[in-house]
């Protein structure tokens, strides 16, 4: 079984091993490579910038570690798949000026500057526990 920790769970900066590895995405990836885990997964891989995604993958590749998911459709606040509201249509459409189908595909079709092969899209609220 693989597991994977997270590098950015509710925020870009939410870390699992901050206090052990740092605030560093490079740290966290060796750190968890250290630990025998097969993976790491970024829900905010999206907003990092591209020369950090890059790093990202080639730490991963480094390490021999796979990328898991990471999240396409960054809106926790309210449903949008799951709902039939013209709002969630309006944002799915056109969430922050961008149409968000095409923001899908360019997601699952482009190759993944750290390695990503799959995408994750969020279909209701988030709930920080």
């Amino acid at each position: 079984m693989k597991f994977a920790p997270h590098i950015g769970l509710s925020s870009p900066d939410d870390f699992m091993f901050p206090t052990l590895a740092g605030s560093d995405p490079i740290d966290q990836i060796k750190f968890i490579a250290e630990r025998g885990f097969s993976g790491i997964e970024d829900n905010f891989l999206k907003l990092r910038p591209v020369e950090v995604q890059e790093k990202i993958g080639i730490e991963l590749a480094k390490q021999n570690l796979e990328m898991g998911c990471f999240v396409n459709n960054l809106i926790f606040d309210r449903p949008t798949f799951v709902s039939n509201s013209n709002e969630a249509r309006d944002t799915l459409i056109q969430p922050n000026g961008c149409d968000g189908l095409i923001e899908m595909e360019h997601s699952v079709s482009q190759p993944g500057k750290s390695g990503e092969e799959k995408v994750l899209e969020i279909y209701d609220s988030f709930k920080k526990l």
